[in-house]
Formats: structure tokens, C-alpha cells, sequence
């Protein structure tokens, strides 16, 4: 439940599945829920989400600085942890 006023209660529409989709992909929202597991415990799997273009950054969230980071990052030569 969402409140914005003191006793004035919001309840979020249970959208069908396929607005729900549309309303995602196309970023037709103010507020959402949504989900998302990894499948692998690897670190970069977690950062790639916020990467532009990726299919699962929903959000459409974009930022050059962080792309180039995070391809600098996956460039870089792996180390040995001391």
C-alpha cells in the first residue's frame, strides 16, 4: 500500500500480464515493481543490468560514464588476490 497523504490509501492496479510487459518495456510508469535473479554469482552479472541497451535494464537508464567503467572493468587482466 502506497501513502502519499496522511489517511488517504493508495492501492497499486493489478495490471494483466501483457500491459504489464508493454507498461515495462516501453517505460510507460511512475512507479513499478519488478523482479530479477542472477544466474551466476558473479559480480559483473549484477552490474551489467545498469549497462545501456541491456535487455534487462528496464529502466532505461543511461549513463556513458558508467558503460565505459564497467567495459573497462571486464577489459581489465585478472589479478591474483594477495
Amino acid at each position: 500500500m502506497w501513502q502519499a497523504q496522511p489517511r488517504r490509501r493508495h492501492h497499486a492496479a493489478e495490471p494483466g500480464v501483457k500491459v504489464y510487459l508493454d507498461s515495462q518495456h516501453t517505460t510507460n510508469f511512475t512507479l513499478q515493481r519488478s523482479g530479477w535473479v542472477p544466474t551466476t554469482s558473479n559480480p559483473h552479472v549484477f552490474l551489467e543490468i545498469w549497462v545501456s541497451g541491456n535487455g534487462n535494464n528496464d529502466t532505461n537508464w543511461k549513463n556513458a560514464d558508467y558503460d565505459r567503467l564497467f567495459q573497462q572493468a571486464l577489459a581489465a587482466k585478472k589479478t591474483r588476490a594477495i
